[in-house]
């Protein structure tokens, strides 16, 4: 037993023995434990570092972080940076200045052993010109000492490119621009005799645009205009920043591709507020990289994009609506508002679509649009837009509330003209109007379900201001009369008017539940002796019945309807099924046998 319990144990100490093996082994290569950067590589120049790096053998990183840090112990703007690669330049250095580069590889786990590199850039060479800081009114260059030589001058070409500078002590000078987005020629000069120490070109940045405007904003693009800087500039950025989240985005056209100084940006939230900014651009060229105009002083506005986007005329407004990014809704619910605060007629309304046309409205008004989304647990969040319709153009004649008797109409007044006349043709459409002194007359129609012209006339001399076909709507039948009914159906009779027409419209209203059948539409060639039989009817059933007459869609003419008030209308029951006449027969036969037996008794 007791070699037993010894062996027990020594197998146990050499299982945990294994184990804190396997666990060092872990440990050690676990990509935090020692793992890491392995060797970094350099080349520099006076105003740029490429690095290279090189990660143990077999181990395997997701990204890398590379610092720059000056000798003041901060990092080079722009850094931190992270990157897949394993190589990186370093640009907008200074010469003959110490940095020290720092390599950090990650993987989801953590960080790996870092690597650090001091690196000088090197110094200039003799007869080069270091320029940086280059904006579009200012640049800063260095040159190299040139031996006993102890005062410098600067030359320009053309010379007007810059400000003169004076006598200059030192082998560096800041420079004041005159002449933005140009290429021009920096050459310094000193010794005894002056000769010329070093040259080089120069392309100042571009200007920035000024007077930037938010002209228009939808639920998902807003419109910018700009005046454009007058001096020379390739191309324009537009930097976009929503707000809320300061995500950022930036947009760039070449400046023949933007028209009129205007641009429309996509991709927008609705309802969020975004500041927007306008850069001009110097594109690539010969030895000169991208420029960009200064960031401070590109000019910048704020706008917030639209919950409902409209287009609109003097008689309609589509509307179109966005909803937040991820959501899901059944259906919406759109309330067209009049500033009388009541809903115009036909609202609100349902639709599955997000967009909607209302028509019917009249010019120069104004109209709340309400648009709710809805689910089966209930309504979100309300989109309001107010908006008011177009006036009528010059020359244009609206027309509204046509019926087979009446008519409205309107018009852009003329100036200078107080009277108006109008006349149709045929002459006997329309009663006469007389001398009109407004824009805007009630024409009484005399010849319901035609065309015919309206031209509105004043002035001296008396001239055509405008003109419009119109097409008066049809007269409704008469004398409908409920000829039959069954248990679900009923058989109509009616009059036709003797007036144009091409079809008829039935309506079928249930007396009991207000529920109104689907409208049944019969061509009139479809339909003999003017008769028509409804089915799908409920037995035992109140019902009314409407007949109307209709104009088809022609030409640029919608669909047009006799009018509701007008079209004659009757009631009927239908019959009870037959299995309900028995079953109420039964049912008194019962009620009567205890009245005869008590009869029977007596």
């Amino acid at each position: 037993m007791l070699l037993f319990a010894m062996a027990l144990i020594s197998k146990i100490i050499n299982l945990r023995y294994i184990i804190s093996v396997i666990t060092s082994l872990l440990i050690f290569c676990s990509p935090s434990h020692g793992s890491g950067i392995e060797s970094i590589t350099v080349q520099n120049s006076p105003s740029y570092i490429n690095i290279s790096w090189a990660t143990a053998a077999g181990s395997s990183w997701d990204y890398y972080t590379v610092d720059v840090i000056k000798s003041s112990q901060r990092s080079v703007g722009g850094y931190p940076t992270n990157t897949i690669d394993t190589t990186h330049l370093i640009t907008g250095l200074r010469p003959e200045e110490q940095y020290t580069i720092v390599v950090t590889p990650w993987t989801t786990e953590g960080a790996g052993r870092s690597l650090n590199k001091t690196v000088t850039t090197e110094a200039i060479a003799e007869g080069d010109i270091f320029v940086s800081d280059v904006t579009s009114s200012s640049a800063f260059i260095r040159w190299k000492p040139v031996a006993g030589v102890f005062f410098y001058d600067i030359e320009a070409e053309p010379s007007d490119a810059i400000e003169d500078t004076g006598g200059i002590f030192k082998a560096e000078v800041g420079l004041t621009i005159l002449l933005p987005g140009t290429v021009f020629n920096v050459t310094i000069r000193g010794g005894s005799p002056v000769m010329d120490v070093a040259s080089t070109q120069i392309r100042s940045a571009p200007e920035s645009p000024v007077n930037v405007s938010l002209k228009q904003t939808g639920t998902t693009e807003a419109t910018l205009s700009w005046t454009p800087p007058t001096s020379p500039h390739d191309a324009y950025e537009f930097y976009v920043i929503n707000n809320s989240t300061d995500e950022r985005s930036i947009t760039t056209e070449q400046r023949d591709d933007v028209s009129d100084n205007e641009v429309t940006l996509t991709g927008l939230s609705p309802a969020t507020i975004y500041s927007f900014g306008v850069g001009s651009v110097l594109n690539a060229m010969d030895s000169f990289g991208l420029q960009r105009s200064g960031q401070d002083d590109n000019p910048t506005v704020y706008g917030r994009t639209e919950s409902i986007t409209v287009q609109n005329s003097p008689s309609y407004i589509n509307i179109s609506w966005a909803t937040a990014a991820g959501s899901s809704w059944d259906y919406y619910t759109v309330d067209v508002i009049k500033s009388s605060q009541r809903s115009v007629g036909g609202y609100p309304t349902n639709t599955i679509d997000t967009t909607h046309l209302i028509t019917g409205l009249r010019p120069e008004e104004q109209y709340t649009i309400v648009v709710i989304p809805w689910t089966t647990e209930g309504a979100g969040r309300s989109l309001n837009k107010t908006v008011t319709t177009e006036a009528i153009a010059e020359g244009d004649i609206f027309v509204s509330d046509v019926t087979s008797s009446s008519a409205f109409i309107q018009w852009k007044p003329v100036a200078g003209v107080f009277f108006y006349d109008i006349e149709a043709e045929p002459s006997d459409a329309i009663e006469g109007t007389g001398g009109i002194f407004e824009a805007e007359v009630g024409l009484t129609i005399l010849l319901p379900g035609t065309v015919f012209t309206v031209t509105l006339r004043g002035g001296s001399p008396v001239m055509d201001l405008a003109s419009t076909q119109m097409r008066s709507a049809p007269e409704s039948p008469v004398n409908v009369s409920l000829k039959q009914t069954g248990t679900t159906e009923a058989t109509l009779s009616w009059t036709p008017p003797t007036s144009p027409h091409d079809a008829y419209e039935f309506y079928v209203i249930n007396n009991s539940t207000n529920e109104r059948l689907p409208t049944t539409t019969k061509q009139r060639g479809d339909v003999s002796d003017n008769e028509v039989t409804l089915t799908g009817l409920s037995p035992a059933t109140n019902y009314s019945f409407g007949v109307g007459s209709v104009m088809n869609a022609m030409d640029s003419f919608g669909l047009q309807r006799s009018g509701q008030d007008d079209n004659p209308t009757v009631y009927g029951r239908t019959g009870d099924d037959t299995g309900n006449a028995v079953s109420s027969t039964l049912h008194y036969t019962l009620l009567l046998i205890p009245a005869l037996l008590a009869v029977f008794l007596v």
